[in-house]
C-alpha cells in the first residue's frame, strides 16, 4: 500500500484515471487464500483455501466470463497449489512461470535457485516448458501484450489476469535497476524492533521473536522497491497497448494485490500476520468514463 509512490505510470494511468479505494483490506494475508478470495468473491472460511497449499475447487469469475463466451487469459501466478504446467480449462491462453524445485530443474546448480524465479526463468505456454532469457518481469508484459493484440482482433469481449512476480522475494530488480533510491530512507516506524511486546497477542508475546536485523531489512526493502520499477514499466506498456488497439476506454481495468508484508515492525517480516502492514493492499479500478 505505502510503496505505490514508486510506481508513478500505474498510479497516473489507473488510479488517477478511475477511483481510488484508500482503505482497501484484505481477509487474509497470505498468497494462495488472499488469491482465491479474489478469484471467488468469498471468505477463506467459504472457499476452503486456508494455506498456500489447499486447492481451490469453488467456481471462480473467470469460469463465470469464459462460459459467457470471454476471450480468457492468465499471464504470471495463479495459486502455489496448481500445477503450473496444467492449463486450468478456463484461460484460453496460459502464461505461469517456474515455482518450484521441481520445475526449474533444468536449471544450472551454480546459480542460486531463488534467483532463477526472476533471471532467464523457464515458463509454461499454454503446457509446453520453455527456458525464456530475459527477465521475469518484462517477459510476462510481452506475453500480456500480445494477448491484448490478439484478443482485440476478435469479435469477442476478453478478460486478462496479469499477476506478475515482482515484488515477492527474492525480489531481483531488473539490471538496470539496480543502482537506484541508493539513498532511500530507513524504514523506522515507532513499532519496528520494537522492545515492549507486552501489549501484543499472546502468540507474538509467547512467541518473542528476536529483533529482525536492521541492515538485512534495508538490503530487502530496498531490493522490493527496486523492483517496481519493472513492473510500473510493465504495466505502462499495457495501458500503452490498449489504448493503440482502441480497447482503453472500452476496458475495466482492476488492480490490487493479495497482500502487504511486514518491515520490521513488531519484529516481524512476514505477511500472514493480521497488521495492518499485512492487510492493507492498494486498490484502483479504471472504467470507461462512459460507464
Amino acid at each position: 500500500y505505502d510503496t505505490m509512490k514508486y510506481m508513478p505510470l500505474t498510479v497516473n494511468r489507473i488510479f488517477h484515471e478511475g477511483v481510488t479505494f484508500e482503505n482497501a483490506f484484505i481477509t487474509t494475508p497470505l498468497c494462495c487464500p488472499s488469491r482465491a478470495s479474489i478469484f471467488t468473491g468469498l471468505y477463506a472460511s467459504n472457499h476452503g483455501v486456508h494455506t498456500n497449499e489447499d486447492s481451490l475447487s469453488q467456481r471462480t469469475f473467470v469460469d463465470v466470463l469464459h462460459e459467457q463466451g470471454y476471450y480468457t487469459g492468465l499471464v504470471g501466478k495463479y495459486l502455489n497449489s496448481w500445477d503450473p504446467g496444467l492449463r486450468r480449462p478456463e484461460f484460453d491462453r496460459w502464461v505461469e512461470f517456474a515455482r518450484s524445485k521441481e520445475d526449474r530443474s533444468n536449471e544450472t546448480e551454480s546459480r542460486n535457485a531463488k534467483s532463477s524465479y526472476y533471471i532467464d526463468p523457464r515458463i509454461n505456454v499454454d503446457g509446453v516448458w520453455g527456458k525464456h532469457p530475459g527477465y521475469l518481469t518484462y517477459i510476462l508484459r510481452d506475453y500480456a501484450v500480445d494477448f491484448l493484440r490478439k484478443a482485440t482482433q476478435q469479435q469477442k469481449p476478453f478478460m486478462l489476469v496479469f499477476a506478475p512476480f515482482a515484488p515477492h522475494g527474492p525480489a531481483d530488480p531488473a539490471p538496470e535497476d539496480k543502482r537506484l533510491y541508493a539513498s532511500l530512507a530507513p524504514h523506522r516506524p515507532p513499532s519496528f524492533n520494537e522492545e515492549d511486546l507486552s501489549d501484543k497477542p499472546a502468540w507474538l508475546r509467547v512467541g518473542r521473536p528476536a529483533k529482525v536485523s536492521p541492515a538485512a531489512m534495508d538490503e530487502f526493502r530496498l531490493k522490493q522497491i527496486r523492483s517496481l520499477k519493472a513492473l510500473d514499466r510493465a504495466i505502462g506498456d499495457i495501458v500503452e497497448e490498449l489504448k493503440a488497439t482502441g480497447a482503453l476506454d472500452n476496458t475495466v481495468i482492476i488492480y490490487i494485490s493479495d497482500n502487504g508484508i511486514q518491515w520490521g515492525e513488531h519484529r516481524l517480516t512476514k505477511k500472514n500476520y493480521v497488521y495492518e502492514e499485512s492487510i492493507h493492499v492498494p486498490m484502483a479500478i479504471r472504467f470507461p468514463m462512459s460507464a
